[in-house]
């Protein structure tokens, strides 16, 4: 799914090309568009493709949701664009659910583990199937 990812970017980009002024960006601009498209949206594009196979997908619902939540906060702290305070409110409640799950979550885990000493709770890529070794997608 990482080269579709990178596919579907360059398709978006032919499609925006006739629409845009490419020559607008002036001095540090330009490096700056040139690092967030080279390297971190496709790490980061490629990071949200290959997750689910590790991951459950309720919680990688769950961490995609901290993009929304931190996004403002990042802005806030580079630029001083403070965000209302409802917005603040909302992220919190986000990230709160987010740390009980995890807190839950592992809690869950250490159960398991003290139930059966010596066994491994899960490891490697999350399968579609248990008998089939084929990862999940």
């Amino acid at each position: 799914m990482v080269p579709g990812t990178a596919v579907g970017g360059l398709v978006a980009a032919a499609i925006a090309l006739p629409l845009a002024d490419p020559l607008s960006p002036q001095g540090i601009d330009i490096f700056w568009i040139g690092l967030l498209g080279l390297v971190v949206i496709p790490i980061a594009f490629g990071l949200i493709t290959t997750g689910p196979r590790y991951l459950p997908a309720p919680e990688v619902g769950l961490i995609m949701l901290l993009e929304t939540v931190l996004g403002p906060i990042w802005v806030w702290i580079a630029l001083g664009e403070e965000p209302p305070p409802m917005s603040l409110v909302g992220g919190a409640i986000v990230i709160v659910a987010l740390a009980v799950h995890s807190l839950v979550r592992l809690r869950q885990q250490q159960a398991a583990r003290r139930a059966r000493p010596g066994a491994i709770t899960h490891v490697g890529p999350v399968t579609t199937d248990p008998g089939d070794g084929e990862e999940g997608r």
